[in-house]
């Protein structure tokens, strides 16, 4: 589940064998934006991005493929529980760039630049 507000969506589950139903909370996220440069500046940057992010265990927490199509830059925002994490981001023909961040509590911009 992801996004600013963490869930994206509400989906529904389905219970085998008589089950008794549960409610689980999904706590609220904290707002992560990625600036991503590509390597040279360019008046529109048009590809895809491979992101994948990991917390600080080694699990991951996104795998995903998102399409870049931005001015100088492209911001991908994501919603992430305070703590601190790995992201990897990496576009076909534009190169990669990879760091660890930390989560707090309030909204948090990261700036990163691809390098080839």
């Amino acid at each position: 589940m992801r996004g600013p507000d963490f869930a994206p969506c509400t989906f529904s589950l389905e219970f085998l064998g008589g089950a008794e139903p549960f409610e689980r909370t999904v706590p609220k996220g904290t707002e992560v934006q990625f600036v991503l440069q590509p390597p040279t500046p360019r008046e529109r940057w048009v590809g895809f991005l491979t992101v994948r992010i990991t917390d600080a265990v080694g699990a991951e927490v996104v795998r995903d493929m998102v399409q870049i199509d931005g001015k100088q830059d492209f911001v991908w925002r994501i919603g992430l529980l305070t703590g601190t994490y790995s992201v990897t981001a990496s576009a076909l023909g534009d190169g990669k760039v990879s760091t660890t961040f930390t989560v707090p509590s309030e909204p948090l911009r990261l700036e990163l630049q691809l390098a080839k």
